[in-house]
């Protein structure tokens, strides 16, 4: 059984991105937790084939429920119904690049906190109000500054590997993790 380098790699991404999303504090000023395992996420299915994307997919959910102490489920159910989308913008995208990386990351982001929101049943925020102006432009922000580093980093790994394998065939991403 040959043991696929992108897999170990991506392991190690998420893990990162945990433990950076898990130091980030919330404060008065930055009221959104960090997006680090979304933007993993995100550059992930944009860059690796469907089973292996789908499956570092829901890893992030899953690891996003569990540090953030969310109700199982939460950020899963996100990213699957995001999921379709992202799948549009890698045929859109020919080569995925770190402005593309902010684009999604900042813009899936927003709509992740309003789900969180909604999820979590927020009683004194209303989806057109000044306060979710606010926490929505947080989230943006954040997901600019995510965007950026989890791209590199991800980007960065990749090189380490030595082979640029991106984009492979459905068949070579499965023969690669079996």
């Amino acid at each position: 059984m040959r043991l696929n380098m992108s897999l170990i790699l991506s392991c190690v991404a998420l893990l990162l991105a945990a433990v950076l999303q898990e130091m980030i504090p919330v404060t008065a000023r930055l009221p959104v937790k960090g997006f680090f395992l979304t933007g993993v996420a995100i550059y992930y299915v944009l860059e690796k084939p469907k089973l292996m994307s789908f499956v570092l997919l829901l890893w992030a959910g899953m690891l996003t429920d569990a540090l953030g102490r969310l109700p199982h489920g939460c950020i899963v159910i996100f990213l699957l119904l995001v999921y379709p989308l992202l799948l549009l913008m890698k045929r859109i995208f020919t080569e995925t690049t770190v402005l593309h990386g902010i684009f999604c990351v900042s813009v899936i982001s927003v709509f992740q906190q309003i789900w969180l929101c909604a999820w979590l049943h927020k009683a004194g925020i209303a989806v057109f109000s000044w306060d979710m102006l606010q926490l929505a432009a947080a989230a943006a922000v954040m997901g600019m500054v995510v965007g950026v580093s989890m791209f590199l980093l991800c980007g960065w790994l990749e090189r380490f590997k030595g082979v640029d394998d991106r984009r492979t065939t459905e068949v070579e991403g499965l023969n690669g993790i079996v």
